[in-house]
């Protein structure tokens, strides 16, 4: 009996403990097993456009990756048809992937031949094909139609993705000719083994709970009396003691890898960090850590080689030559690269082209800091600490309205409504430890972007893009900055274009949010502020891009088609437009705002971004160009 007792009380002892562990690790590893297949999906999902604009050529395998815009003939032609090549065509899919991991691909179909429709075979890195036997269409010519007989096809591969780059091959085994509107390739996580370290996590925890519970209420029984007020405090007490020294060695042990680790300082960036340092090199250190930052020295899609900073400009002095004219960029991607076009049609570099042309007399310099990912409180950082050491006669600031209102300006949640968190109070002293700012920032990346949490495998990816040495830097690449440039390319797929527009426009737009819009656009002017304290207006011609939701009635249809709970919302899309640009211009500052003349253009039935993307197309590119070489121009610039 005693034997008994003894081995009950151990139970009541250690079982809540126990379980608790149980507990933790299960929905820990549930967790980050959750996490490691989002940062796969992430990395592997993608989509390819056929395009019955492009040729075959004489060719009957043409390759299809992300450095030619994910595009292939949209028509191909199987043995029966006497086309180009006269040989049954094959489309290589190039992508990357995670090891071991299922892959659908979901196949769009826009026509087919009415008699004699091919029979495709699909295989996943040379592994068991798939037959598929496609649906007849309509047989009418593909380049003179549009979506005759579309139709859907999702095909499961037997074989799992390989460790880097991964190839699925599409051909026309027989039969005659498809036209395909696109190819999804979606990752499917095996989620069975998560579920069950869920299910048996939560049990293990409400067990542990529940015995925690009866233990209590057992042991109150046998107590004659509940524990003195005294003696809780004490216990309080040592929980906060030992929960401020844990804080702080934490503190402290982050303070020691952040000056070893790079990933570690890249999660711990903060803006107003940035802002406080005191010496050029350090801002640039801290830049070139930020999780956007272009490796230096890289080729960048664009066809531009960039410099030992990481910047799409040349190597420059700091030194301004006498007689030269010098032009400063400051801005996000938006001055960075201006979208998915080739370098030469980016608005920047057209500025600098035009200028050239019209005064071939004078001597000009452009030097181009924007840098993607960061928000005015960053860029103003980087003007003060790089961009005034250039001496420059003029400083060109991109604005894009989509997201530099809330960049930097939130504490990494688009939702926060504390008007403290714009400047100063609270959050301003959170940003301070970098504890807060790893677990802010994990939490952010967690919610959108997990691929950068994991390393990924470590195949190492193939390039058609030569390797150069590192000390060639900062100049143009004229073989490859001619690649094939499509305006009708899509850049995120159709799924998650319609997820990025409706938390664009709940978070930006609808009038539930305007309280803290208002209070954010106050914050964007007050970074003008410091700027027109420190260095004047004259020097500084902000240019503000509207989003393409402002300007696009299409665009916001096509959002609240996907999401008809937004149809009843009421929505504000003119005031950051207006508000930015009258802001800036009551502070002194020489403001463009090409708000009206987007809104035009589209209207006149041509559309200056770039599809599926809120970066700008060319005819955007060479809109904001002409606008801003046109009014430095009047303005004497040259």
């Amino acid at each position: 009996m005693t034997s008994d007792r003894s081995l009950t009380r151990t139970f009541w002892r250690y079982a809540p403990a126990s379980l608790l562990v149980v507990a933790v690790l299960c929905l820990g590893w549930a967790g980050y097993e959750t996490l490691r297949d989002r940062a796969a999906k992430n990395v592997t999902d993608v989509s390819f456009y056929g395009s019955v604009n492009t040729r075959w050529e004489g060719r009957s395998i043409v390759d299809a990756t992300t450095e030619t815009g994910r595009q292939f003939p949209g028509v191909l032609d199987g043995p029966e048809t006497a086309s180009e090549g006269s040989e049954a065509h094959t489309v290589r899919l190039l992508f990357r992937a995670e090891l071991d991991y299922r892959l659908r691909l979901h196949l769009i179909q826009s026509d087919s031949n009415n008699l004699h429709p091919p029979r495709l075979e699909l295989s996943l890195d040379a592994g068991k094909p798939v037959w598929l036997d496609v649906a007849a269409g309509s047989g009418r010519d593909p380049l003179t139609t549009e979506r005759a007989a579309p139709h859907d096809y999702q095909i499961t591969f037997e074989n799992p993705s390989r460790c880097g780059e991964n190839e699925i091959r599409i051909t026309a085994a027989s039969g005659t000719w498809i036209a395909i509107e696109r190819v999804d390739i979606q990752l499917l996580p095996d989620d069975g083994a998560i579920r069950t370290a869920s299910a048996a996590g939560l049990s293990a925890l409400l067990v542990s709970i529940g015995v925690l519970v009866k233990r209590r209420r057992q042991r109150a029984r046998t107590l004659s009396m509940a524990p003195s007020a005294t003696r809780v405090a004490a216990r309080m007490l040592l929980v906060g003691i030992s929960l401020a020294m844990a804080l702080l060695i934490c503190e402290g042990l982050l303070a020691f890898l952040s000056t070893r680790s790079t990933p570690i300082n890249r999660l711990l960036y903060s803006s107003r960090q940035a802002e406080a340092l005191p010496d050029t090199p350090e801002i640039l250190t801290a830049l070139m850590a930020h999780h956007c930052a272009e490796a230096p020295c890289s080729l960048f899609p664009g066809g531009f080689r960039l410099n030992r900073y990481g910047f799409q400009t040349t190597n420059y002095q700091y030194e301004k030559p006498p007689g030269v004219t010098r032009v400063v960029g400051i801005g996000d991607s938006f001055m960075f690269y201006g979208g998915p076009v080739p370098y030469a049609d980016s608005f920047f570099a057209r500025v600098e082209s035009d200028a050239r042309r019209s005064s071939p007399e004078k001597r000009l310099e452009f030097i181009n800091l924007g840098f993607s990912c960061i928000g005015i409180p960053s860029e103003r950082a980087l003007l003060f600490q790089e961009g005034l050491r250039l001496n420059p006669d003029l400083v060109v600031w991109s604005i894009y309205l989509g997201n530099d209102i809330t960049d930097e300006n939130t504490g990494n949640r688009d939702q926060l409504k504390d008007s403290s968190v714009v400047s100063g109070g609270p959050a301003s002293w959170l940003e301070s430890w970098r504890v807060y700012r790893l677990a802010s920032h994990v939490v952010d990346l967690a919610a959108r972007d997990p691929k950068l949490l994991f390393p990924g495998c470590a195949a190492e990816r193939r390039s058609t893009i030569p390797v150069v040495m590192s000390g060639q830097c900062g100049y143009l690449e004229d073989p490859h900055a001619g690649e094939p440039y499509d305006p009708q390319a899509k850049t995120l797929s159709d799924d998650r274009y319609l997820i990025y527009g409706v938390d664009r426009l709940r978070t930006m737009y609808v009038q539930s949010q305007q309280e803290r819009i208002h209070r954010l656009v106050d914050a964007l002017v007050g970074q003008f502020d410091r700027v027109r304290a420190q260095i004047g207006t004259a020097r500084v011609w902000p240019v503000v891009i509207p989003d393409q939701f402002q300007v696009s009635p299409a665009e916001v249809d096509r959002i609240l088609d996907a999401e008809p709970s937004l149809r009843r919302e009421r929505f504000d899309f003119g005031y950051t437009a207006s508000a930015v640009a009258d802001g800036l211009a009551g502070l002194g500052f020489n403001v463009l705002n090409v708000t009206d003349l987007f809104r035009e253009t589209i209207r006149a039935g041509t559309d200056p971004y770039q599809p599926n993307d809120g970066h700008l197309s060319v005819v955007g590119n060479r809109l904001v160009a002409e606008q801003v070489a046109r009014a430095l121009h009047e303005n004497g610039i040259w």
